[in-house]
């Protein structure tokens, strides 16, 4: 698919340039002024909205841009394919026998062809974004990094139930000189905004995160890098290790950090505000307890297992916008940290 698409934009260009090409050769201009007006008009009103957004809300006109910089970096199969079939229909229009008493009028008819297959091979793009499962961490990442900035009151929810709160680290360390990740990888960008959330104390009064206990960690990421990675990296595992406690200890400081047995741990689940993330986790070793030596408050004897050879973790997401969802989760963790405190 990556090898078609500059094709497929390549094809785009030079037929937009035939079309405007064609159209001023064969156009009555008497009849476009009315329409050269109301280009203008509506070019002024957008200005003019655009203007009053800012103005009035300047971070709702700034998450405007950011869902256009968004939609042009990520969605770059779903709209040059749309356009392609756009232009496939919009000519084979064209081509076809008319009887229309004015050329122009055909082409109106065109226009309006090559609008609707557009807007609605987008709209199935955007129907499968909202109700497919999200298999992609870079999209996880950019979905819980909106839903932060977009739900960020002082009552709003945020809990977190994962075995580590460095969600998609491994991912952008891997191949990353001295083990960092770039400070341009969606994970920066999401931790930033994590810890804003924390940090704040105007947003998230009651944020919780449950995660495994923090001394687990280094056998958790020694066991998973031993597995995930070709070579398994010491180095990898520290860095890995030191970003969990960062964020842990954003938790201690700032909001409740709960650490749970792994052997008592809920399903993987982040809740912001009125949205639900489901996480399915596959490839994340298992805590195999020793049977003749128990675990205590604080020593833990166990060992970790599994684990997907030579592959990271896969993960399939749900999220749902649901309140009542939202609050029954909330519920759900909040009686589960009182059992583990008494």
């Amino acid at each position: 698919m990556k090898a078609v698409i500059p094709t497929l934009k390549l094809f785009w260009c030079f037929g937009m340039l035939g079309g405007c090409f064609w159209l001023l050769r064969t156009a009555d201009y008497a009849h476009y002024e009315t329409v050269v007006l109301a280009m203008i008009a509506a070019l002024i009103a957008a200005v003019v909205v655009s203007a009053f957004t800012l103005a009035q809300s300047p971070d709702t006109f700034k998450e405007l841009l950011r869902e256009f910089s968004y939609f042009w970096h990520y969605s770059t199969a779903a709209w040059t394919i749309s356009v392609a079939f756009a232009t496939l229909a919009t000519g084979a229009y064209l081509f076809l026998p008319h009887d229309k008493p004015h050329q122009l009028e055909h082409v109106d008819e065109a226009a309006k062809i090559y609008a609707e297959v557009l807007i609605a091979c987008l709209g199935l793009h955007i129907f499968y974004r909202r109700t497919a499962p999200i298999s992609d961490v870079d999209l996880l990442l950019i979905l819980l990094r909106k839903d932060l900035r977009r739900q960020s009151s002082r009552e709003a929810r945020l809990l977190v139930a994962y075995p580590a709160l460095n969600i998609g680290y491994y991912r952008a360390i891997t191949g990353q000189k001295d083990d960092k990740a770039s400070p341009f990888s969606n994970y920066a960008k999401f931790r930033e905004e994590f810890q804003a959330a924390i940090t704040n104390p105007n947003r998230y009064a009651n944020a919780t995160a449950l995660t495994y206990p923090r001394a687990l960690y280094s056998e958790l990421y020694a066991q998973y890098d031993k597995l995930a990675a070709s070579t398994p990296s010491v180095s990898r595992v520290n860095s890995c290790v030191a970003e969990a406690n960062v964020l842990a200890e954003d938790f201690v400081k700032n909001a409740q950090l709960v650490q749970i047995n792994p052997q008592l741990f809920p399903p993987h689940i982040i809740v912001i505000g009125d949205v639900v993330y489901s996480i399915m986790s596959y490839g994340i070793p298992l805590y195999q307890p020793n049977s003749s030596k128990p675990d205590t408050a604080d020593v833990f004897n166990g060992t970790f297992v599994g684990g997907e050879p030579d592959h990271v973790a896969q993960l399939v997401v749900y999220r749902r916008e649901d309140d009542v969802l939202a609050g029954i989760v909330e519920d759900h963790i909040q009686r589960l940290i009182q059992r583990t405190k008494s």
